[in-house]
């Protein structure tokens, strides 16, 4: 498992005279004093693509946490695929395959795994 923080994270959008200027992530979802990350200061994005990034960021765990989830569901559907002839499948060739490897290799990813 990875060493992030752990979850809930939520986003803090931090305004210039009522723009969203830029943003932090923090491990409460109530906001924090000690922010695990920040954007650049006074980025030069859009202010709605600024608060996209941090609502994206802060939804980091609970996205490794649902990959955790559906990875054996994916496994168990190319595997039972895999036994069927090619008259009853219901997916591509390699469909299901690809998208277990593809889905095992972003987890690594993101947990530092080599």
């Amino acid at each position: 498992m990875s060493s992030h923080t752990p979850g809930p994270w939520a986003s803090c959008l931090l305004t210039v005279c009522g723009v969203p200027a830029t943003f932090h992530i923090t491990a409460s979802p109530k906001g924090s004093t000690d922010p695990i990350c920040f954007s650049p200061a006074l980025s030069p994005r859009k202010a709605s693509e600024i608060a996209a990034n941090g609502r994206l960021i802060a939804a980091a765990p609970e996205l490794l946490h649902q990959l955790h989830m559906v990875l054996p569901y994916i496994e168990q559907l190319r595997d039972d695929e895999n036994n069927l002839r090619a008259s009853q499948r219901t997916y591509k060739d390699g469909v299901l395959a690809k998208l277990a490897s593809d889905t095992l290799t972003l987890i690594r990813q993101v947990e530092g795994a080599k």
